[in-house]
């Protein structure tokens, strides 16, 4: 397979000199009553509005695969002192698609905190819900399947104030930042487990959570300061506090997969505004440039496109659902890999291929793996979509371990014959 040949050649050898390319793709950025688009030259449309009752109020959210749908976590006081949680799928004029009602209103409920909107390994969404009920702290993390059933994926006790989720690309685990006096970083496995537990100082306002994909450490923000926390509990200053960041907190922080070599971090402060800038944070040279001057609100969240979501369609058979929506017709390619992401192959250009090569990733893209591996290479179709198919039903020893995958769009006019490399994708076989 040709498209198979040529991804592999460049993982394996790349090697030529190429000019480092620049951020192109948009953001999307998720405030108090709505959602927003950032382009790379910092151009801000507003998606939504959230077109709902005055009642409603957005808290988070994230982009589906489908980049023009959004999933917001929003909250609904009716009556007054009895909040519910809804879960709703808007697309970017504000019409709602669905809306799905996460928790009942409960007499005497108050809310306290934020939520936190991802999605999970397995196709479902995460809904990250903080509150008190008669002053005792009730804090879950639900789980919202496509078709609307709500079940309960982490209990998560006594803590209050949660912040932020995030599902751990090495693990899988769910990583959810809890601000307030005996704040931490909490690491719950997948049966909502604790499996460990950071204690962090002075987590007094919210802040927006990320994983690093070159180290696997988390990032976050306290109080003009970034830090970073290892998956071992080791925690770090990023940056000391200094303007622009001196009494601001990062509210919203992502990163900018397409400066790999030359690290920069988006970030959205929240502080006394307006205005409500967007920086990059270039962490090598410890220098902010705005791209946005002012938002109408800070994003809280901030998050690039989805390109590949991983969906368990039967039991043993996965979806790995593909969109590339400014690339339609053009080749495409996925490959597997049983070690991880890291360390990366980097590329000449600045950007890195987020998978490591191993025994598993050449009979991925040369078509050994057929009929277990199905559609892993070929062409988007004319709206940039794709759907590659696992299915493990035919071997029923294989279990007990993780899958990584990464798909790639080639196009013979981009750097190195890659037009864009998809952040990693992990399963749970």
């Amino acid at each position: 397979m040709r498209l198979a040949t040529t991804l592999l050649a460049t993982i394996i050898t790349a090697a030529t000199t190429v000019a480092a390319q620049p951020h192109t793709e948009p953001w999307y950025g998720f405030f108090g009553f709505g959602s927003l688009r950032i382009d790379a030259q910092g151009r801000v449309t507003t998606l939504n509005t959230n077109n709902t009752p005055s009642s409603f109020g957005t808290s988070s959210g994230t982009v589906d695969v489908d980049d023009r749908t959004l999933l917001h976590g929003v909250w609904r006081s009716q009556p007054p002192g009895a909040e519910s949680r809804y879960l709703l799928t808007v697309d970017p004029s504000g019409t709602i698609l669905r809306s799905v009602q996460v928790t009942q209103p409960t007499s005497m409920g108050q809310l306290i905190g934020w939520t936190s909107v991802r999605l999970d390994d397995d196709g479902s969404y995460l809904f990250l819900d903080d509150r008190l009920i008669r002053l005792q702290p009730v804090c879950r993390v639900y789980r919202v399947s496509r078709s609307g059933i709500v079940t309960t994926a982490v209990n998560t006790g006594t803590m209050v104030t949660l912040n932020s989720l995030v599902v751990g690309i090495d693990d899988g685990d769910y990583y959810v930042l809890e601000r307030g006096s005996s704040g931490g970083l909490h690491r719950f496995d997948r049966a909502g487990r604790v499996v460990a537990s950071i204690p962090l100082q002075g987590l007094s306002s919210s802040s927006g959570l990320a994983q690093d994909l070159t180290t696997g450490e988390f990032w976050f923000g306290v109080s003009g300061t970034i830090l970073r926390v290892t998956r071992n509990g080791v925690v770090s200053t990023v940056r000391n506090p200094s303007p622009p960041l001196t009494r601001e907190t990062p509210h919203g922080l992502g990163f900018d997969r397409a400066s790999a070599a030359q690290r920069r971090v988006l970030l959205s402060p929240r502080g006394i505004g307006p205005p409500h800038p967007v920086w990059w944070f270039d962490v090598g040279a410890n220098s902010f440039t705005t791209l946005v001057a002012s938002t109408s609100e800070p994003p809280r969240e901030l998050t690039p496109p989805r390109e590949v979501a991983t969906i368990e369609s039967m039991p043993r058979q996965w979806e790995y659902r593909l969109h590339f929506a400014a690339h339609p017709g053009k080749a495409y390619a996925l490959a597997l890999s049983l070690s991880g992401v890291r360390p990366a192959t980097r590329l000449p250009d600045g950007r890195s291929i987020w998978l490591n090569v191993d025994a598993l990733t050449a009979p991925s893209l040369d078509g050994r793996l057929f009929p277990v591996l199905r559609n892993n290479a070929g062409s988007l179709d004319a709206n940039g979509r794709a759907t590659v198919n696992l299915d493990l039903r035919g071997i029923p020893a294989a279990t007990g371990f993780n899958v990584w995958a990464l798909a790639v769009v080639l196009d013979p006019a981009a750097p190195l014959g890659i037009a864009v490399i998809a952040d990693p994708v992990r399963i749970r076989i």
